[in-house]
């Protein structure tokens, strides 16, 4: 199957089933968030991020020390010099601060699934064709690690959401030659830094790895790779 890469220009059939599986997404984000996990923390992971995520909605990076700290004792938060806060990468965090704003955290992974579903498709269309791209976001919306993580709290998805775009940037920077892909792309990349730093070297790792032994190869580099690598 000849791979398809006109995202605008796409079958207006393919883009309604692909909107569909993120709406299905979406809904089962949301049900299962309600049903089995009552739209709370259950991990400590999950509680150092929604201290921080309301850290952050206060427009703060910290919050005072409790006088009586032992008595507010929080898993994975630290108290350093009088400041509380919490000891994770701050990408995640900020993200759900948003969904902490709207009375919602619940609401910002189960969007974030929905826009893994969606990234699925679109790279799975991209590189194979219009079928296998619909059939790759099937597959995911049916794993069962995809449906835990965009039901909790946790900042898998956040990573793997800028995951996704950093590689949609990528390869549109590689087909197009766009300085904009690039920044998107490196932008992306940055954000999964802020949120899973391992993850971040192991993704964007090879990738940059690649463009600069190409840039090498063709002894010229595309403005679209500096502008991803600043």
């Amino acid at each position: 199957m000849k791979p398809d890469t006109g995202f605008l220009r796409s079958n207006p059939r393919w883009r309604l089933a692909a909107l569909a599986l993120c709406l299905i997404a979406l809904a089962t984000a949301a049900f299962v968030s309600a049903r089995y996990f009552e739209r709370v923390p259950h991990s400590e992971d999950e509680v150092a991020y929604v201290f921080q995520a309301k850290v952050f909605a206060l427009g703060k990076l910290a919050v005072p020390t409790p006088p009586n700290d032992a008595a507010f004792w929080t898993p994975f938060v630290v108290d350093y010099r009088g400041l509380r806060f919490a000891k994770y990468p701050p990408g995640w965090p900020l993200l759900l601060s948003a969904g902490v704003r709207l009375g919602a955290p619940w609401l910002v992974n189960a969007l974030l699934g929905a826009g893994i579903i969606g990234l699925a498709a679109l790279l799975g269309r991209a590189l194979y064709g219009a079928r296998v791209g619909l059939f790759a976001a099937v597959l995911a919306l049916t794993t069962p690690v995809w449906v835990v993580m965009s039901s909790s709290l946790l900042s898998h998805n956040a990573s793997l959401f800028w995951v996704g775009v950093f590689l949609w940037g990528v390869f549109r920077l590689l087909r197009e030659k766009g300085w904009g892909f690039g920044l998107l792309a490196g932008a992306s990349l940055g954000m999964v830094f802020l949120t899973r730093p391992f993850a971040a070297l192991g993704a964007g790792g090879p990738v940059v790895g690649y463009l600069l032994w190409r840039a090498v190869r063709e002894r010229r580099v595309d403005g679209g790779v500096v502008a991803l690598l600043a």
